[in-house]
C-alpha cells in the first residue's frame, strides 16, 4: 500500500487557499499516475482508493496534521492481466473538433 500525502500548510504557505485545495489535488494525481506507470513496468497491479478516513491513516502512520492523506493506492501481482478495453476512435483537429465513429 502506497499513502499519496500532501503537505496542506506548506501548500496553503506557497499558494495560499488555491494551493491548498486545488493544487494539492494536481500534485496528488501527478504523482499516482507515475506510481502506476512504474508499477506496472515493474508487473504489479494496482487500484487507486478513495474512499478511507484521513485521520485514520495520519493516526495509523503517526502524520503531523498538516501531512494529509490523499491517496491510497494497493499494489500486487495479479492471477490475470487482463486485456486492455476497446478504444472508440475519436479525432480531435486544432480548433475545431470532429467525432468520427
Amino acid at each position: 500500500m502506497i499513502v499519496v500525502c500532501q503537505d496542506v500548510e506548506e501548500a496553503e504557505r506557497k499558494g495560499s487557499d488555491l494551493g491548498r485545495n486545488i493544487l494539492t489535488l494536481m500534485d496528488t494525481a501527478l504523482a499516482a499516475q507515475n506510481i502506476l506507470l512504474a508499477a506496472y513496468d515493474q508487473g504489479l497491479g494496482t487500484c487507486l482508493i478513495a474512499s478511507f478516513h484521513p485521520g485514520a491513516i495520519q493516526q495509523i502512520l503517526h502524520l503531523p496534521q498538516s501531512i494529509v492523506p490523499q491517496l491510497l493506492i494497493s499494489l500486487g501481482y495479479p492471477k490475470v492481466n487482463p486485456q486492455a478495453p476497446k478504444r472508440k476512435n475519436e479525432v480531435v483537429w486544432f480548433n475545431e473538433y470532429s467525432h468520427k465513429q
